[in-house]
């Protein structure tokens, strides 16, 4: 059997670590253009309504009820907002992803998945794969980003501007943190709870309506558990190094 681990995971490029979280630009842009609309609809209906620049307080209750109706403009501008909510929650989900280095070290064994275009993984798969770890370790993923980010600090103390994300990857105390979640993912995955929460929430199709196969499913799994075993005998010494899932 090929063991994978810290050594013999696929390299991405090196890249300086950044795990600083931007703010989207022109945070609420939308939302203003959306009740730009509603409120520009309302004053053609008041000044419409208006008798010698003057209205009175039921004209426009009877103005705003009317807003309150459904119509098809309505229901097409809420639908153009709702859409580019989802779109730029999706987003911003990915870029917090993408910074955090826990959520960065449980992608390492996947990385090699992306890197063909006709028979790889697509990344959209990232997104349902996010949910599902947070969904697994609940209350303790928060400790393992504790835990990474508190190695990235010791790293940074000894690298400086030099850090990169592959230093962070190849650092023993990065694979014991590996090692360690790999084996509570795969062995939740195992259970008759996990196998009915894995595909069930890896299969949900994104805002663009991609939505992974079983197939891609099992490869991913595959991925983590060959991971997973290669870590296992580097991490622990030899003889010590569990056999299989759970034990």
């Amino acid at each position: 059997m090929t063991t994978l681990g810290p050594d013999s995971l696929p390299r991405p490029p090196l890249c300086p670590v950044d795990d600083t979280v931007e703010a989207p630009e022109a945070k609420g842009r939308h939302c203003r253009k959306l009740a730009h609309g509603i409120l520009t609809t309302a004053e053609a209906r008041l000044t419409e309504k208006a008798q010698g620049g003057t209205i009175t307080l039921a004209d426009v209750r009877e103005v705003f009820a009317r807003l309150l109706v459904p119509s098809s403009e309505q229901d097409n501008r809420f639908s153009s907002a709702e859409e580019h909510c989802r779109h730029l929650l999706w987003h911003r989900d990915d870029e917090t992803n993408r910074k955090d280095p826990f959520r960065r070290l449980m992608v390492r064994p996947l990385e090699g998945l992306f890197d063909h275009r006709s028979e790889g993984i697509s990344r959209h798969f990232l997104h349902n794969y996010f949910q599902f770890l947070e969904i697994m370790f609940a209350d303790s993923l928060g400790e393992y980003e504790h835990r990474c980010r508190v190695v990235l600090q010791s790293l940074r103390v000894a690298h400086g501007k030099q850090l990169t994300w592959e230093t962070f990857y190849a650092d023993p105390h990065t694979a014991r943190i590996l090692s360690h979640a790999l084996r509570r993912l795969i062995t939740f995955i195992e259970s008759p709870t996990g196998q009915w929460a894995w595909p069930h929430t890896i299969s949900r199709p994104d805002p663009d309506g991609y939505a992974p196969s079983p197939a891609e499913a099992e490869t991913v799994l595959a991925a983590l558990r060959d991971t997973w075993r290669g870590l296992e005998f580097q991490v622990h010494p030899v003889g010590e190094a569990q056999a299989g899932v759970g034990r």
